[in-house]
């Protein structure tokens, strides 16, 4: 098991660290901050899926069918409960600001994984990246942010922009348990106020 300085003391969780969607614009300045392209890619790929870091790293090409309205996600896996499952899914391109970039990845990839290992000698075409590396880039990209950060963006993004239920979200994700919204989906006082009706107050 890979074991980092933040896994010794106590490992960063969506229920206890997790924050409210923080909007297109602040996600978009932390994608701008991302030092290379392969920064971009993982951003992009970990927030379009909301897939754990396990998951998303075995993404292929052949996972993803794009059309002019959506890309649908076949067969992605989910390798948290006891037996292995698959989800599909679908992403509006129409209002979805990174689906763009998703798009672009996935029709450049000349790879089997469409984030792949890169070594010494290149990049293997055959291998993914590993998942440690993958944890390692994203704290690259600025040091609040872990991989399941992004999990619990895109489950907010659903809920305060396209106005998603826990069973939308459910489904969507692969969740097993209706509880596991209330672990992800964080709320703003500001969306309290607009939720409860309160205006005129600061």
């Amino acid at each position: 098991m890979y074991v980092t300085r933040e896994s010794r003391a106590r490992r960063r969780s969506v229920e206890f660290d997790g924050s409210p969607w923080v909007g297109w614009d602040r996600l978009l300045s932390y994608f701008d901050e991302c030092p290379t392209q392969r920064h971009k890619d993982v951003f992009t790929v970990l927030f379009e899926t909301g897939g754990r870091a396990s998951e998303v790293i075995t993404l292929q090409p052949s996972n993803f069918t794009i059309t002019g309205a959506t890309i649908r996600v076949d067969n992605m896996m989910v390798l948290k409960h006891k037996r292995r499952m698959q989800r599909n899914f679908l992403i509006n391109r129409a209002d979805d600001l990174l689906s763009g970039r998703l798009v672009e990845i996935v029709r450049s990839c000349t790879t089997s994984f469409i984030l792949p290992r890169h070594t010494i000698g290149g990049v293997a075409t055959d291998k993914h990246i590993k998942r440690a590396r993958l944890y390692q880039l994203v704290k690259e990209i600025s040091p609040s942010l872990w991989p399941h950060w992004f999990r619990s963006q895109r489950a907010s993004y659903f809920v305060f922009e396209k106005k998603a239920n826990p069973y939308q979200l459910a489904d969507w994700f692969g969740w097993k348990s209706m509880d596991t919204p209330l672990r992800y989906v964080k709320q703003s006082l500001e969306e309290q106020k607009n939720w409860l009706g309160i205006s005129g107050e600061s």
